[in-house]
């Protein structure tokens, strides 16, 4: 079933956080990178934050890994939008294999019902790919 208020972030939009232990990300839709803040969870240390850049590789992995644990997949026209690149051009290795053992759809960019019981496998491999895509 969907998990309505997780949808924001598996879809990596931009979040705002507010709180103890809260984390919120801001993403830069023009350069492809993004801004995540996180504060404390002692309330004495909750005016100081933790803040993170998130480089264009960094968002890259994190979008796929959100947007594959959705049953349709992540939004390719968000992804192309973005990082000026189709799903299929920074890792079409792991997509075409996974593809060819009926794991990925046919239709789109999306991991079967059978091939999300293997998401962690199907993402290192998309990593890896995205690494050597990246070196």
């Amino acid at each position: 079933m969907e998990c309505k208020h997780n949808i924001r972030y598996w879809r990596m939009r931009n979040w705002l956080a507010l709180g103890p232990s809260a984390s919120g990300t801001i993403i830069d839709e023009a350069t492809g990178t993004g801004f995540r803040y996180t504060f404390p969870s002692e309330a004495g240390d909750w005016l100081e934050s933790v803040n993170e850049r998130l480089d264009s590789l960094t968002l890259i992995k994190e979008t796929l890994l959100m947007g594959f644990r959705c049953i349709e997949g992540p939004d390719e026209d968000s992804f192309l939008r973005r990082f000026n690149k189709r799903i299929e051009e920074v890792i079409p290795k792991t997509l075409s294999g996974w593809r060819s053992r009926g794991l990925l759809s046919g239709e789109k960019c999306a991991l079967t019902k059978e091939g999300l019981l293997f998401l962690n496998r199907f993402l290192l491999e998309a990593f890896g790919e995205l690494e050597l895509f990246n070196s």
